[in-house]
């Protein structure tokens, strides 16, 4: 638990220089360069193309190190063999496909893992569909209604879209230790969710945020509360992402952004993308296009498709054999 209390302090740290103005970071919008294909593995077609489970000769090297590191912990619990392979494909990411330089940083690997092993208890996490599309299904329709608007395979980008509006997230969760760890389960799930299979962890998810609106309404320290509790998720849990566009963005958008870059590894934040103005002829929300033909039907739909990809993950995760 060591390393998420020190993740907080220095989230609870950043923020606070940032909401008065100290230190923004500059907006980087230099284009994604890594190419996530990998020598010998054919290109999957789509979401259900068998290949997608598919490892390089370094990624299965690298993943049955971490392995073998990883149970030579004694704090460590067994992972199952998809674990280490998205431990694997995640930090070869992070250290630009270099095996060297990412055995050199084995220790650090170790420690996050611990913190995800310490997440996934804190969080009360079951590991079964029952308990996730609970959990899912309490997040997107009673906590936070219209936060979360869609989840969908992203055939051009060849990854898994998240689609999010930022002005229905209620913030005053935060005073509640329950609804927290709820929120916070739920987001486990979503990210289970979105790595259904190698591919997935390979590529990194796509990520639209809907922004009109969102401003410096509430008291400062719900914000201070929302990064310090949420951001060791995307910390820690081993998921890339590899696009975010953010619409009809304002001021405070493009400051909560900035902390972002400055508390998120510099893979989840390269490619951060802001437009104004409409987002196609005649629509200038996203919740015109992604609550179609109303927000009830959008909601299971939401819901039937991560059910899917989470099923598909736990299905692949229990044949995966390194």
């Amino acid at each position: 638990m060591e390393a998420l209390a020190q993740y907080q302090e220095e989230v609870v740290q950043v923020v606070a220089e940032e909401l008065i103005g100290r230190n923004e970071a500059e907006e980087d919008l230099s284009n994604r360069s890594d190419d996530a294909s990998v020598e010998g593995i054919p290109k999957p077609m789509g979401p259900l193309d068998a290949g997608r489970m598919a490892l390089g000769a370094t990624e299965r090297l690298w993943a049955l190190e971490i392995k073998n590191a990883a149970s030579q912990e004694p704090e460590l619990e067994p992972l199952s063999d998809f674990w280490y392979a998205q431990f694997a494909l995640v930090s070869l990411h992070e250290h630009h496909q270099n095996l060297e330089t990412a055995r050199s940083h084995l220790p650090d690997l170790l420690e996050r893992m611990q913190a995800v092993q310490d997440m996934r208890q804190e969080f009360f996490v079951r590991d079964t569909i029952t308990h996730g599309m609970e959990v899912m299904s309490k997040v997107i329709l009673d906590m936070h209604p219209g936060f979360i608007l869609a989840f969908s395979y992203h055939a051009d980008r060849g990854a898994y879209l998240r689609v999010i509006n930022l002005t229905q997230f209620d913030m005053s969760m935060f005073t509640h230790k329950v609804k927290v760890r709820t929120f916070l389960a739920g987001l486990w799930y979503i990210n289970h969710a979105t790595i259904p299979d190698m591919e997935a962890a390979r590529q990194g998810f796509v990520q639209y945020v809907e922004c009109k609106g969102y401003e410096w309404r509430n008291p400062n320290m719900f914000h201070v509360k929302a990064f310090s509790e949420a951001a060791p998720v995307m910390q820690f849990y081993p998921i890339l992402c590899q696009q975010t566009v953010h619409y009809n963005t304002g001021m405070f958008v493009k400051l909560l952004a900035s902390m972002a870059k400055r508390l998120l590894p510099k893979h989840m934040t390269k490619e951060f993308l802001f437009e104004s103005g409409s987002i196609s002829e005649g629509v200038t929300r996203l919740e015109e296009i992604f609550t179609t033909p109303t927000p009830d039907v959008a909601n299971q739909r939401l819901l039937d498709r991560l059910k899917d990809a989470l099923e598909r993950r736990y299905q692949n995760e229990a044949a995966f054999v390194l």
